[in-house]
């Protein structure tokens, strides 16, 4: 077996926005396992359990960062994070909306983001906010910024988001390390990736319930009874797992 550490986007066949959706995707099932006993029984019995669980746990964290534990006013903190957490979706869908005519500034500014909860919601908004000030920097960035200033989110807006980032105490170096174009990043990627193929696959041919496979966010429920197994393509290649 090839040595992960040397695993590149090339030799994987897979990009880095597919890497980065495994950290959305590890996270949703984590919560999942932490507060629902009965999913979390069934995957011990196929060999889960607290050590794999905290390795989990510690990839994800590793790579998103969390908020940081010494801030001296944790009650300001915890409102800013609260805010940013009820606000993530609407601004995700917000910003990818408005800069419908600005393509590729709504992808650079949304890159690997998704609608999130909790620390991972604090995360997006502190990318968003050093993405967005990046965009001042250039001609086309600052046209987007104006079509987006017209739906009432402009040079106040911004501010407000940066000044609620700076009270949690996490940056965007935090949100996503300042390595992120570099092997070690990478190998974090795939590390994470492992797990979650590993464990995501273990879990769909061990639960049967519909109610926890829609909980541990590999399936989701359409119409009044059906069950659409969520397939990990893009996510996974097809080629890579067996099962599908």
């Amino acid at each position: 077996m090839a040595n992960p550490k040397k695993r590149t986007l090339t030799s994987a066949g897979v990009t880095l926005e597919t890497l980065e959706e495994t950290t959305r995707r590890a996270l949703h099932m984590l919560v999942a396992l932490a507060t629902a006993p009965g999913p979390y029984a069934l995957m011990c019995n196929r060999g889960y359990g607290p050590e794999e669980h905290a390795r989990g746990w510690e990839l994800v964290q590793r790579l998103v960062g969390t908020p940081a534990s010494g801030s001296e006013d944790r009650s300001e903190a915890a409102q800013a994070a609260a805010e940013l957490d009820d606000m993530d979706g609407d601004l995700i869908e917000l910003i990818r909306t408005a800069l419908t005519r600005h393509p590729d500034a709504c992808d650079r500014i949304l890159a690997g983001l998704e609608p999130a909860k909790g620390a991972d919601a604090v995360a997006n908004a502190a990318l968003i906010s050093a993405r967005l000030e990046e965009e001042t920097k250039t001609e086309e960035g600052r046209a987007a910024l104006a079509r987006l200033a017209k739906s009432k989110f402009g040079d106040k807006e911004r501010a407000d988001l940066a000044a609620m980032v700076a009270k949690t105490k996490v940056g965007a170096e935090d949100a996503k390390p300042a390595f992120r174009d570099s092997p070690e990043y990478l190998e974090l990627l795939f590390e994470l990736r492992d797990w979650y193929v590993e464990w995501s696959g273990i879990a769909r041919l061990t639960i049967k319930r519909r109610d926890y496979l829609i909980r541990l966010g590999l399936a989701t429920k359409r119409g009044k009874g059906d069950l659409d197994i969520v397939d990990p393509t893009p996510f996974i290649d097809p080629t890579e797992d067996p099962n599908l």
